[in-house]
């Protein structure tokens, strides 16, 4: 950029020092393309005072930025934009966790009424200090014009207008109010649609009286079950999200282009193959398996030369998005909160340098609930060439053990449920993540499609190899876990002090593991020697004579106050002071005492034997929680 607008220039000299330095940078081509577009956007927004004229008073501009115009929708929409990439690189911008559609999983229950808002020309509404004048001006027609409220491109922008947000919501989320928001977009809940129709009037009177403009074809001011927010339809009676169905058929569109492409002979390029990668990728939310296809649609990028070069073969990479097209005419929706159904089988398997083998510990095919099967002559040729890993080779196992058992009794595999155990760390993090070496990721993307043909659950958990059911020895739990942290031991011990407890003692720690645990019985993340149960959620918290001690990892904090109130489970909770939807849920829970945690080295995490246990401080404010039903 600094070379286009100055010829000869060092780049270098003009990223020296705190402040931008004075260059003018010229208008993208677009802008030309769409001259009465450009026109019309700034006339209107002198109108609203949102732009002015420079004047000769003012002196001169540092930062003349280029102005260009955004296309989407094939055309259809369009957006002015300034570029001022050159003064975002002086601009010190804070860190902000944004809310994600994975929120409103957290608070919309069966058969809530939803409304939804969305903001208008939402960065207008913030006006700048005079002190960025100088740096916000662009040049139009051979005059000069600046912004006076903060305009689309500045680095800072979604920082500042999702923090004025986050303050106007923090009393709505006060007085219980269930909402997510991203930015200029907001989705609530009620429990009933009178309450919601409420909600939805007193938000847009709130909103317009603080000066928002609301765009009224893009809210949802009529309650209803479903409505569409992040690009989502969500589904409160099925509790589910959707992809909308214009972006199904845009996908559709943009393959049966492309397919029509390749039929004509015209070379696709690698740039429009991230497009489909990323458009299936988006749907993730909706559609469990999309990141798995994604990844193998994005296996064509491999090796790309350039963006715009052709790809060899797209044969392939239209067949991967074609088998995601069928896929999400079969299921479009991924529910949340469901009742998880109960484990109808186990099944052990294991690969070696010669096959697989596996069984069935609970023995449903009686004498015949075991099976070895040796590989096959490109396996074996593979395995002799070293191209065979110990990942891809027990990924494929699990396969193949699914595969011995529908051949043995078909409807074990048919809308049910598996358990499978294996000795592998690597290809149970292969299979959860649907990521890996292209070989692993091939034989993953094998064993997920024919489990989703048959409506099978898989669940792949990991077992030592010292245990009843796997063969060989497997060491990792002989290194230490540098990833578990805890409470310091005498913050703990003073959590107990509290009169509200009335003597009484925790009887489980939730969430722990064999090193970490501060309790005799713990629930940890996998197989554990001492564990009382695998995975804290699946396991029951309820019951008068439960005191739970919940330390959990805190982007779990929404499941674990959904699991807390659900099964009404007295517990201490160790909770940061965050101002999300769940703390709205955590007010409305009878919490008998609270108390801040001293910040200085309040974590500790074990170094293993002998070592010196590792200190830490959080970054924010954390509490202890005690919530007590009984």
């Amino acid at each position: 950029m600094l070379k286009q607008a100055i010829p000869g220039c060092e780049p270098e000299d003009f990223l020296l020092g705190k402040e931008p330095h004075p260059v003018q940078f010229p208008n993208h081509h677009s802008t030309e393309k769409h001259a009465g577009y450009v026109r019309q956007e700034v006339q209107k927004a002198i109108d609203m005072g949102v732009i002015a004229r420079w004047t000769p008073e003012m002196g001169s501009p540092t930062v003349v930025n280029g102005l260009r115009v955004v296309e989407s929708k094939g055309g259809r929409k369009l957006r002015l934009c300034m570029n001022p990439m050159y003064p975002n690189l002086f601009m010190k911008i804070p860190p902000v966790k944004y809310e994600t559609i994975a929120d409103v999983c957290g608070f919309v229950q069966e058969g809530d009424w939803l409304f939804t808002t969305d903001d208008t020309s939402g960065y207008w509404n913030l006006l700048l200090h005079p002190s960025m004048y100088p740096i916000a001006a662009f040049e139009l027609s051979g005059e000069i014009f600046y912004f006076r409220a903060m305009a689309f491109g500045f680095a800072p922008a979604c920082w500042v207008y999702t923090l004025l947000k986050q303050e106007l919501l923090r009393p709505l989320r006060t007085l219980s109010w269930d909402l997510a928001y991203l930015i200029d977009d907001l989705l609530s809940a009620a429990r009933s649609e009178p309450e919601a129709q409420f909600g939805a009037r007193l938000l847009v009177r709130l909103l317009t009286a603080l000066g928002f403009t609301l765009g009224a074809a893009k809210c949802q001011l009529r309650p209803a079950h479903q409505a569409r927010f992040l690009g989502f339809i969500v589904d409160a009676e099925k509790q589910a999200l959707k992809v909308p169905e214009d972006k199904v058929q845009g996908l559709v569109a943009l393959v049966v282009g492309l397919e029509t492409q390749v039929g004509a002979g015209e070379p696709i390029s690698y740039r429009q193959v991230a497009q489909v990668a990323g458009k299936i990728m988006a749907m993730s939310p909706a559609v469990s398996l999309a990141p798995l296809h994604a990844r193998v649609v994005g296996q064509a990028l491999v090796g790309k030369a350039a963006w715009d070069a052709a790809l060899p073969d797209p044969s392939m990479f239209l067949q991967r998005a074609r088998i995601f097209l069928s896929l999400l005419e079969l299921k479009n929706g991924r529910t949340w909160w469901a009742k998880p159904s109960p484990t109808r089988l186990r099944a052990v398997g294991d690969a070696s340098e010669l096959g697989f083998g596996g069984l069935l510990p609970d023995g449903e095919l009686g004498a015949a609930s075991s099976f070895y099967v040796p590989f096959t002559p490109d396996q074996a040729r593979r395995m002799m060439a070293g191209d065979f890993s110990s990942t891809e080779r027990e990924v494929s196992a699990m396969g193949v053990c699914l595969k011995w058992i529908e051949a043995s009794r078909p409807e074990l595999t048919m809308s049910s449920t598996i358990q499978y155990q294996t000795d592998s760390q690597s290809a149970m993090f292969c299979v959860l993540g649907m990521k890996g070496a292209a070989p692993c990721l091939r034989a993953v993307d094998e064993l997920l499609c024919w489990c989703a043909e048959r409506d099978l659950e898989l669940e792949v958990v990991w077992y030592p190899r010292e245990s009843n059911f796997q063969e060989a020895a497997d060491a990792l739990s002989k290194h230490p876990d540098l990833t578990q942290w805890q409470l310091r031991a005498e913050v703990f011990d003073s959590l107990w002090m509290e009169p509200c407890l009335g003597g009484r003692q925790p009887t489980v720690d939730a969430f722990a593991d064999e090193r970490s645990t501060k309790l005799p019985k713990f629930y940890s993340p996998t197989w554990s020697p001492n564990s009382a149960g695998i995975d804290a959620f699946a396991q029951p918290w309820g019951g008068p004579d439960q005191l739970l001690y919940i330390n959990p990892p805190f982007q779990l904090m929404g499941r674990v106050v959904r699991k807390i109130r659900d099964e009404q489970a007295n517990c201490v909770l160790v909770t940061p002071i965050w101002p999300r939807w769940w703390m709205v849920t955590l007010n409305r829970m009878p919490v008998r005492a609270r108390h801040r945690l001293p910040h200085s080295g309040l974590f500790e995490c074990p170094k293993g034997a002998g070592g010196t246990p590792m200190v830490k401080s959080p970054r924010y404010a954390v509490e202890a929680l005690y919530i007590i039903w009984d």
